[in-house]
């Protein structure tokens, strides 16, 4: 018997791979063992939770449902997130407190940082 990829298939595919591109350049990124990686994990967080929120409502069901369900996922991760991780990336001349504020934290973990 004969195997052959629809169309159809390849299109899913394609657009299976974009879906998962974040995940292998967010793996790759935090992988680095020549720099400091700590600093980028609420950046990647929430890089993460933007791209699940643009596949919710995607005309593939099974992309959409994978990405409810990682959002649901993440959040549970994100949850986990302190202080300490927030003190990582404010320290970090790449983002400093402009990242929270361009990312609008609540004003009260905001001040929290300021503290510092």
């Amino acid at each position: 018997m004969e195997f052959e990829i629809t169309n159809i298939e390849w299109k899913n595919l394609e657009e299976l791979m974009e879906f998962l591109r974040p995940f292998n350049l967010l793996t790759e990124k935090m992988s680095g063992e020549e720099y400091i990686t700590a600093s980028k994990i609420i950046p990647a967080f929430n890089n993460l939770f933007d791209h699940f929120d643009g596949y919710l409502d995607h005309s593939s069901l099974a992309l959409a449902f994978a990405a409810k369900q990682g959002f649901e996922k993440l959040k549970k991760y994100y949850s986990k997130t302190n202080l300490v991780t927030m003190t990582l990336t404010f320290l970090d001349p790449r983002y400093k407190m402009k990242y929270f504020q361009r990312q609008k934290f609540p004003q009260r973990e905001i001040r929290d940082l300021e503290k510092l």
